[in-house]
Parts: structure tokens; sequence; C-alpha cells
């Protein structure tokens, strides 16, 4: 195969739909974990009864972060647009209206992102990231609510074959993250000797489980490093 035909054929030659379903629901499940994690503490960091009050939301995220949360800053409708946020989060899940659903899971949680800025890791990013390629990929035509309407609509089972070009994204900006996480680890002393696990275990600021028993093992720390 020549190298037009290869290009060619990685980005549009139709492929399984069923690894784009079943990390659909994985990402799915992640999701609703991140949720979860900010749900613990949400009250401080994201109502106007905690850390920021009043226009201070606002004034921290700036002009290019809008958020319809830097407005509503109650307890109650926070409460409320956290449980509608999950709520979509299921139904990606299970592939429910699923272009739609990932839409809207992407605006919501980007006015979550963009109104948390003083708290958001890396892994809030990631999330983020991840959420944008999900809203533009054909994620529900396998392992899902729609595939199966559609299959009864067809009169098969077998789902369809589609187009990678969204799934390919997913895997360069993924690869591209990794790849230059390594080259950063590999320029820090920690990283190279096997003890940077042991500050991670032993943050607490950033935690919601104890690890620091586990520094009590350093050769499993050091091998897991």
């Amino acid at each position: 195969m020549n190298p037009a035909r290869a290009w060619d054929a990685f980005w549009f030659g139709p492929v399984s739909a069923r690894p784009l379903g079943l990390f659909r629901i994985v990402f799915g499940l992640v999701t609703l974990a991140n949720l979860a994690f900010l749900s613990f503490e949400m009250d401080y960091w994201l109502t106007d009864v905690g850390l920021l009050q009043g226009t201070e939301a606002l004034e921290v995220a700036g002009p290019m972060r809008p958020s319809p949360l830097n407005w509503v800053q109650d307890p109650t409708s926070m409460h409320v647009f956290f449980a509608a946020t999950a709520a979509v989060a299921v139904l990606v899940t299970i592939g429910w209206r699923t272009r739609l659903m990932s839409i809207l899971l992407y605006l919501m949680m980007l006015s979550i992102h963009h109104h948390n800025v003083l708290t958001s890791s890396g892994s809030d990013t990631l999330v983020m990231i991840i959420t944008f390629y999900v809203m533009l990929c054909p994620c529900g035509a396998a392992y899902s609510l729609d595939a199966r309407r559609e299959a009864r609509r067809r009169g098969t089972p077998a789902e369809p074959l589609i187009l990678p070009w969204s799934q390919r994204l997913i895997q360069l900006q993924i690869s591209l993250i990794y790849f230059n996480t390594a080259i950063l680890k590999c320029n820090g002393v920690t990283w190279l000797n096997g003890t940077a696990l042991h500050y991670v275990l032993n943050n607490s600021e950033v935690g919601y489980l104890r690890l620091d028993p586990l520094t009590q093992y350093p050769v499993a720390v050091n091998i897991l490093t």
C-alpha cells in the first residue's frame, strides 16, 4: 500500500464501532467519578457561601472563560446543575441520544471547568479534552441504546462500520499527552531515582484518600514510580 492510501485508510478506512462504544462507556464512568470527587467540597469551591463570593468567581475566571455558573452560585442551583450534569453523563454512558447528550455534557462540563479554575488539575483538563472529542465521535454506534434502536430499525443486530477520523484524534491526543509527560518526567530527578510517588502519596492537599501508609514500603514505591 502506498503512503497516500495508507494515510487515507488510517483516517477514513471503515472500522468496527465496538472499540469506540466501549471507550464511551469507560469515559462516561470516569466523568461520573470526576463529578463525584468535585462534589465532596462543592459548596466551598463552587458556591457563594464558600471561598469566592459575589462577583469574585467571575473576576477570577476572566472574560475568556464564560460560564453561566459565574452568575448563579447559590448552593441549591449548583447542586441541581451537578445532578443534571451527572444525569447527562449517565445517558452518554448508556448511549441514549448519544450525539445530543455528548454535546450537552461538553457544555455542562465546560461550565464547571471554567467556574472551577482554582482547583482544576491535569485530570480535569484531560476530561474536558476527551469530552470535546467524544462530542465529535459516532460513539453511540455500538454498545448503546441508540445502537439497539437502530438495529431494530435495520432488522439486524450487526453494528455498522464507522469512519475512524475522530477516534484517531483521540488516540493521537492521548499519545501526545503521555509522550510529553514522559519527556518532562525524564527531566525530573525524583522520577529517575524512584522517589516521585513518595511525594504524591504524601500530598494531602489534592487527595481524598489517605495513601501515605504505602510509603512504608519503599521498594514498592520505587517500582511503581
